[in-house]
């Protein structure tokens, strides 16, 4: 098998070498490459990311399927695993049955409407300005 990291490498260097010389040769403009540089730069993100899962996922079966199809069921396996955990995270959350909306629509950014607040607090607790 070849190796992924340098055949990507590789590849985004052809592209890189490819999009200068068409921005040379005048074949694109400048906001087109500045584009096309930008998508290949996500490109090698999410490829950097997907041979890190697989390393992860290498990790995970230990390297020890040569077969495809035992490799794909060990893989299902682990998938199912993760979504029965997640499951019961969710499930062991305590969502309210029901949701009490705040009975005045307050800005909490705004220094009148914590002044408000404040005066309301103030009405509440019976706290007057004077004493």
């Amino acid at each position: 098998m070849a190796n992924s990291k340098t055949e990507a490498k590789d590849l985004s260097c052809l592209f890189r070498f490819l999009i200068k010389d068409y921005l040379e040769s005048d074949i694109i403009t400048k906001p087109e490459y500045e584009i096309l540089v930008r998508k290949i730069d996500k490109l090698e993100c999410l490829n950097k990311q997907l041979l890190i899962e697989n390393d992860i996922l290498k990790k995970r079966l230990n390297n020890k399927f040569d077969n495809q199809e035992e490799r794909i069921k060990a893989i299902i396996e682990i998938a199912k695993q993760d979504i029965i955990q997640e499951l019961e995270l969710q499930s062991s959350v305590n969502k309210p049955d029901i949701l009490v909306p705040d009975p005045r629509p307050i800005d909490p950014n705004s220094i009148d409407n914590v002044r408000k607040v404040f005066n309301n607090i103030q009405k509440i607790s019976r706290i007057n300005n004077s004493s």
